[in-house]
């Protein structure tokens, strides 16, 4: 049975049958994507390991998921290798728990890192509005302004989107939040920390969109944190 390093040294595409043993060092929370006929899927993103390298292994066979925990091991069936060296498990895919397999930690963390990517870096609302249309930040504020959520079409398939407004110290900036956040409640007053937004422009407007990789939380006001000295 080949490694995983040995595997993709192998430099080839598409099905493979035989069996890969790894650790499942880490699981993402589950993402959403629009298939080809317009359908709404979701999947997670697994960090697999064994002893001689980390991998990137996307779940779209959700069914599986209950033989694939956390911290566990297990031997993986007719999976698909992808060019960039990462492993994709679909419906036809076969799981197997096994023992346990001993991985070192240094790999283990970047195979964590793999499924669960740090946050992009916060910046103030000033700043956001100086970025780069596309790049990837995260941003902290008050909320001032919501609109009712609304649904658009994205590839043939409706789509919920709601916009809100964050306001702190240093400016404003308008962030578009879709699909399943569109739905989130959120209350003008609100402090929220919203990760990985893309930054975009519209009628020469900066503002920022929420991403696969975008996590929303409630958090303490500025001036409680300032409060402790941050």
């Amino acid at each position: 049975m080949p490694t995983l390093h040995a595997l993709f040294k192998m430099k080839r595409e598409g099905p493979y049958v035989p069996p890969i043993s790894v650790k499942i060092c880490a699981i993402s929370r589950q993402k959403e994507y629009v298939n080809a006929d317009g359908e709404e899927k979701k999947y997670l993103i697994l960090g697999i390991a064994d002893t001689t390298m980390a991998a990137k292994c996307t779940l779209y066979d959700l069914t599986k998921v209950k033989d694939l925990e956390q911290g566990k091991s297990a031997m993986l069936f007719n999976t698909i290798i992808k060019a960039d060296n990462s492993i994709t498990i679909a419906s036809k895919s076969r799981v197997s728990r096994i023992g346990p397999i001993t991985v070192p930690s240094e790999i283990e963390n970047a195979a964590q890192v793999m499924a669960n990517p740090p946050a992009s870096a916060e910046v103030t609302l000033k700043k956001e509005d100086k970025s780069p249309v596309k790049s990837m930040l995260s941003v902290r504020g008050q909320v001032v302004a919501e609109e009712i959520t609304r649904t658009v079409s994205v590839r043939g398939r409706d789509v919920k989107v709601k916009s809100i407004t964050l306001k702190d110290g240093k400016g404003k900036c308008k962030v578009s939040l879709w699909r399943e956040f569109a739905e989130k409640e959120v209350g003008i007053g609100q402090h929220l920390k919203i990760t990985d937004v893309v930054v975009q422009t519209y009628n020469n407007e900066k503002s920022v969109s929420t991403t696969g990789r975008t996590e929303v939380e409630t958090v303490e006001a500025k001036a409680h944190r300032k409060h402790h000295g941050l």
